[in-house]
């Protein structure tokens, strides 16, 4: 049990996959002890065997608890969001450094006439209805360097989403692209 709590806090587990694995080991370790090596068999102390209304209980309980998982993994959807944003570039700055997390992908940016700067953020993959995605970006300028930090917050369960990062710089920034 420890060792689940500790593998979803530090999230390569999530609650489903202890769930499942619980059931399974639950059942695995019945139809071992009752079918394998058969509980010992004396005239002193005959193995109590299971009434039809605890048959009916464990199986109803099994199946209750299968029924949820089930309808927890049928409910989740196709995770779509995107971003956009724009952000304006002082004429002395001659260097974009971006701070972005290290699973988003950055597609190839696009270079044109232009002053400032925009993003487009797309967000793909399966979760819950009550799952979201915010996203926070801040522009920090020192000397002729200008930084874009960008910080998700995913609430809710989720898998692993995919992350793709377009944007359109002005022409000058695009040998100091950092």
């Amino acid at each position: 049990m420890l060792m689940s709590l500790a593998r979803i806090v530090q999230g390569g587990h999530f609650l489903s996959d202890s769930l499942w694995s619980l059931g399974v080991v639950w059942l695995t370790l019945l139809g071992l002890y009752y079918f394998v090596f058969q509980p010992p068999r004396t005239e002193d102390n005959p193995v109590s065997v299971f009434s039809k209304q605890q048959k009916w209980k464990i199986i109803g309980g099994t199946a209750v608890v299968l029924a949820l998982l089930a309808l927890f993994v049928w409910t989740r959807r196709p995770f779509y969001k995107d971003h956009s944003g724009s952000f304006t570039i002082p004429a002395e700055i001659t260097q974009l450094n971006l701070d972005l997390p290290q699973k988003w992908k950055l597609t190839e940016s696009v270079f044109e006439q232009r002053a400032g700067g925009d993003f487009k953020l797309i967000i793909q993959g399966f979760a819950p209805p009550q799952t979201t995605h915010y996203l926070d970006f801040t522009t920090v300028t020192a000397e002729s360097a200008m930084t874009l930090r960008f910080d998700e917050n995913i609430v809710g369960y989720h898998r692993e989403f995919e992350h793709n990062l377009i944007l359109r710089l002005p022409d000058n920034i695009k040998v100091n692209l950092n």
